[in-house]
């Protein structure tokens, strides 16, 4: 399951992250989705670009529909305006991007090319 809407709110905690992101459909209605993510702990971890994501910004995320509560989505993955992904979870592969770059990962890998 994806969404595409703007990000409501935004709460990078453990042990899950929570968002709000507001989707709207074609006649303008719109929904807002009740997302749970990755820790946060799980998240630095793996260097994921959160200043990437701000409230405000359009956001797409993808994840698997909640069997119980309408309206919530356990999210794997999550696109910034910017094009920089993150996954949720460590057995989760990228989605949009075919792979998952951090600012400090980009640093690093230019640091060592022209070191």
């Amino acid at each position: 399951m994806e969404i595409d809407g703007t990000l409501a709110s935004a709460a990078w905690e453990n042990p899950h992250s929570h968002f709000r992101v507001e989707v709207t459909d074609a006649n303008h209605h719109v929904a807002v989705w009740e997302v749970e993510g990755g820790a946060l702990n799980y998240l630095r971890y793996n260097k994921a670009p959160l200043e990437a994501f701000k409230v405000g910004d359009r956001v797409k995320v993808a994840g698997w529909l909640s069997k119980e509560l309408p309206g919530h989505l356990y999210a794997t993955n999550m696109l910034s305006p910017d094009g920089r992904e993150i996954t949720m979870l460590g057995t989760v592969k990228p989605r949009w991007t075919g792979s998952i770059f951090s600012l400090e990962t980009l640093r690093s890998l230019f640091d060592k090319l022209f070191d």
